[in-house]
């Protein structure tokens, strides 16, 4: 369809008129050339018409507009994967994948030389983000000797080249790589961003690298899983658990060793065991027990013999990092009602990296199962305290509170809490845990469940606690400290109210309300220590800001129970990972423990790493808070065990003049990258992505179906012509500029030719 259009000069039909009557009526002035013949008469007339009519085309600037059926131009992406997992063998001829994806390239080319009037072919490369490659003169890419990328984020590269610009709309994409994704809390999911395309009409076409199954190059021993880092106390059991994925290994017996390497260097072999996979691609747990030894600093090495036509062998070895402690103590916690104290206390608690805090929660509707059953944690040496919050002592049944009292007696500590049904309300006073409480308590009286609360048992209102005389307990700060730290903590929302405390020896009263009514007491009894806090809405210090007394309180009052009742100041150290790759980075702390003394953090402490061949690396770091320390280490230098230190380094003749306190923690630096770890690509997300387009034309081929899955995406690109409208006006190119104006200069140059030649004026 054909269409005609006018558009005057500056819009104005007015102006063109007016020019057009001008011009015309001038043709009418009778020019002085009477002597003429009619035939010379009419040629000037002519010449003079066409001139005026050349500018009444200018002024109206005709136009055309017509239609046609067309391909559109498109853009084909290829991107290409950079990283350092394509040094790995293609299991194609002995290449490396690097070097097949430049043969699939070189193919891709030469469909896109035969398409060249349709289809512009762009590279790209991706590792962790996506990257255009240039081609020279000539049309080539050059490709660099080795891949080096660290990670490989697929998901990424695709969300990325959806929101590149390209000067012809994305009509499908080439995807060559392995599919493996390396890259850690990647925000970008490949198989979303896939359906994304599939729903834009863009195919993918995904041509993997890597061996498939059952190929000589797919066969690999892995062991994964492996915790980086065991924290135990010694004699204590300890089991190692992983997992062993093999692959291509079908009925062939795999040992698994697991050795235990002391700080001397020394190994000895802890077990081994012989795994016979039964699949192609077979993934098998092992857990292998051992007692812990001696303290000290260990590393524990699962290892597998590297395998008949294996391709990397570095994941046949894992490591973990053993810290065995001596002093360490475990509690158990009883609770009967999931109430707000529990929460922060166990949270103070498990800020103690010695205190190993194990909960139980026996909550009242669970009364026709009591007394549970705990005689074994009870009477066992599992436990060095006990901590009994708002339980029944239903819940106990007499014969385990004796044994209880018995453990009590024989050195264990107890800790006792407030609550609606501890101490008389719980029906203590009847039980033998009576004889060890240093309350006098009511026997026959118990808090019945679901009936209002008896008003004999407790007090009403803001309870402000006040300590009584110096105990290691109480002793938040030293001297005159120690009290100010006290008022500045929330009052106690009610509390148990005891009838008398008794008068025996090592029984003392460390903290009363403002109206010295008792509410914290201390008492040893045999071997052992019972603490009783008749309140139990120490939340309130936490939630005020006071965090760091809260727990400092309640670290106190359990190493009081335990017979700890002086605690050194020290550091400690803490990595974010023990295993690390080369070119890595690793956040670490400093944690200081401020001891009895709640001593600052000093302003002394240096970090160093320390690397294999005994060299040392300075570490700056920022203070975080009153107790830590932290930093960031860039892994760097050979492979093997390094060692993160810290050193408090005091003032000579000052008051911390004492011997310097370190803490030394190993780590180890890998010599291949992630990338080099996992050698078997993913082909199910290969495949994934794919299927995710295929009603697009997306699809999973190899590398000989590559140039043709290509031609194929080219020919449905070429059979959907779409109607275009094309339109032409008189001025639009510089092509016909030109023409008007030597047309017009040809006309006046031949009047004025014809004037001279016929002698006019």
């Amino acid at each position: 369809m054909t269409s005609w259009s006018l558009e005057p000069l500056m819009g104005s039909w007015v102006l063109v008129a007016v020019v057009a009557i001008v011009l015309l009526a001038g043709l009418w002035i009778r020019p002085q050339f009477a002597s003429l013949n009619p035939g010379r008469r009419r040629v000037l007339f002519v010449l003079r018409l066409v001139l005026v009519l050349l500018v009444l085309l200018a002024m109206l600037r005709p136009g055309i507009v017509w239609s046609q059926m067309k391909s559109q131009r498109a853009v084909i992406a290829v991107l290409m994967d950079y990283s350092a997992s394509q040094q790995l063998p293609s299991g194609t001829s002995g290449l490396s994948r690097w070097k097949l994806q430049q043969d699939y390239w070189k193919k891709l080319k030469l469909v896109g030389d035969q398409v060249a009037e349709d289809i512009d072919i762009l590279p790209f490369s991706y590792d962790e983000q996506l990257r255009p490659l240039t081609v020279d003169s000539g049309k080539e890419l050059t490709f660099s000797e080795q891949p080096t990328g660290r990670v490989t984020d697929i998901g990424r590269a695709l969300a990325e080249l959806s929101t590149t610009r390209t000067e012809f709309p994305l009509a499908g994409v080439v995807l060559l790589g392995d599919g493996t994704i390396t890259a850690e809390n990647s925000k970008y999911d490949p198989v979303q961003i896939s359906r994304q395309f599939g729903q834009m009409d863009q195919p993918i076409i995904v041509a993997g690298t890597g061996p498939r199954a059952g190929s000589d190059d797919s066969r690999d021993v892995a062991i994964e899983g492996v915790a980086e880092e065991l924290e135990v106390f010694t004699r204590n059991r300890v089991e190692v658990k992983g997992t062993l994925r093999l692959r291509g290994l079908v009925g062939s017996t795999v040992p698994l060793k697991i050795s235990l390497i002391g700080a001397d260097g020394k190994a000895s072999i802890i077990d081994t065991q012989n795994i016979v996979p039964r699949e192609p691609d077979e993934v098998l747990p092992f857990t292998i027990p051992l007692i812990a030894p001696d303290p000290g600093e260990y590393r524990l090495l699962a290892e597998v013999a590297s395998q008949p036509g294996e391709a990397i062998t570095s994941n046949n070895i894992a490591t973990a990092f053993m810290s065995v402690k001596s002093g360490g103590v475990r509690i158990l916690y009883l609770e009967g009602q999931p109430r707000q104290e529990q929460v922060f206390l166990r949270r103070s608690i498990n800020a103690s990296p010695d205190i190993q805090l194990d909960f139980l929660i026996i909550p009242p509707n669970t009364r026709n199962r009591w007394p549970i059953d705990l005689k074994g944690v009870l009477a066992g040496s599992e436990y060095d305290a006990f901590i009994i919050g708002d339980l029944d002592s239903s819940a106990f049944g007499r014969e385990q509170l004796e044994v209880l009292k018995q453990r009590v007696e024989d050195g264990a500590g107890l800790m006792l809490l407030g609550g609606f049904h501890a101490y008389d309300g719980g029906g203590y006073g009847s039980s033998p845990l009576a004889d060890v409480l240093p309350m006098q308590l009511r026997p026959g009286m118990q808090q019945p469940f679901g009936q209002p609360v008896l008003p004999q048992l407790h007090w009403d209102g803001m309870l402000k606690l006040k300590p009584v005389g110096i105990h290691p307990v109480t002793q938040l700060g030293e001297g005159e400290k120690n009290a100010e730290l006290w008022t500045r903590l929330k009052p106690l929302e009610g509390a148990n109210r005891w009838l008398n405390i008794k008068q025996a020896p090592g029984i003392q009263v460390i903290a009363t309300d403002e109206e010295t009514r008792p509410v914290l007491v201390a008492s040893s009894v045999g071997r052992g220590r019972v603490l009783a806090m008749a309140g139990d809405s120490t939340w309130r210090w936490w939630l005020s800001g006071e965090q760091q007394l809260h727990k400092q309180f309640w670290r106190q009052s359990l190493l009081w129970v335990l017979g700890r009742d002086r605690i050194e100041e020290g550091i400690s150290l803490v990595l974010e990972q023990r295993r690390l790759y080369k070119d890595q980075s690793v956040d670490f702390q400093v944690r200081w423990r401020p001891g009895t003394g709640q001593q600052e953090i000093p302003t002394g402490i240096e970090v160093e790493v320390i690397k294999p061949d005994g060299s040392s690396e300075k570490i700056s770091t920022t203070k975080r808070d009153a107790e830590t320390l932290v930093g960031t280490w860039r892994v760097g230098g050979e492979s093997g065990v390094y060692k993160l230190k810290a050193t408090v380094n005091r003032a000579p003749g000052g008051p911390d003049d004492k011997a310097n306190l370190t803490s030394e923690l190993p780590f180890l630096v890998m010599d291949n990258s992630i990338e080099l770890a996992n050698p078997i690509p993913d082909w199910q997300l290969f495949g994934q992505i794919a299927d995710n387009t295929k009603e697009a034309g997306g699809s999973l081929v190899d590398g000989e179906e590559l140039p043709e899955a290509l031609l194929t995406l080219v020919r449905r690109l070429q059979s959907q012509e779409t109607k275009v409208e094309q339109a032409r006006r008189l001025g639009d190119k510089a092509s016909d500029q030109w023409i008007y104006l030597g047309l017009f200069a040809l006309l006046l140059t031949g009047e004025w030719w014809l004037r001279k030649k016929w002698q006019m004026a």
